[in-house]
């Protein structure tokens, strides 16, 4: 496996995203597993983004207010959900450097059945995990609009919930914009070669058409 930092160049600066220092060209895994170590991140906050999603009932007790603890979930789930876009592109990215620079490895890595399957598994349950994330902000919109005590508002991609009788607002940002910067890449053309050459992973007709095609 070839380091992750041979992937900084090809990275365009806008589309180099929050943990590109940390995973691209900081000291990780990620330098001496290559994209296993990509993938085992990947995994990592997969993780700890569904802890996280498992927490709202929690966060509405500890804050003591209904509206203000789904906001304080949102706030602090926003960036995770996020990391599945981030390193599925650097780990598309790396395929695609690899399929270029480095054929045989790269033939020896599409016939391993045990990466292609890894990574199907968790860019599924990733993503169905954020589409369920947007689900439950829909519900608790409803909810807590239905209660009488606040308004809730999306504006610009931000959650706003204003106490009716102060009249006070606080907001949160439902996902980071790294998702929005990466998702177009990672719908577009450029990878239709490595989707072809792993057919286990990237099956159908997409899984962020499937499940984000709303968001």
């Amino acid at each position: 496996m070839f380091p992750s930092r041979e992937l900084a160049d090809r990275i365009p600066k806008s589309l180099r995203t929050f943990r590109f220092g940390t995973y691209i060209t900081g000291n990780t895994s990620t330098q001496s597993e290559g994209v296993f170590g990509l993938l085992d991140e990947l995994h990592a906050y997969y993780l700890g983004s569904k802890n996280q999603f498992d927490m709202l009932e929690a966060y509405k007790l500890a804050t003591g207010n209904y509206a203000r603890g789904v906001v304080e979930w949102v706030r602090d789930g926003y960036s995770s959900m996020a990391a599945l876009f981030e390193f599925d592109y650097f780990i598309m990215e790396y395929l695609l450097h690899m399929r270029e620079n480095y054929p045989s490895y790269y033939a020896q890595l599409r016939d391993y059945a045990g990466f292609s399957n890894v990574y199907a598994a968790v860019r599924l349950i990733y993503v169905q995990l954020v589409s369920d994330y947007f689900e439950k902000i829909a519900v608790e919109i409803d909810r807590i609009n239905k209660s009488g005590t606040h308004r809730v508002e999306i504006r610009e991609g931000l959650l706003w919930v204003t106490e009716l009788g102060s009249g006070r607002s606080i907001g949160a940002e439902m996902i980071s914009e790294d998702k929005y910067k990466l998702l177009p890449v990672l719908k577009s053309d450029r990878y239709n070669e490595v989707k072809r050459d792993f057919p286990v992973v990237f099956s159908g007709r997409g899984i962020y058409n499937k499940y984000l095609s709303y968001n």
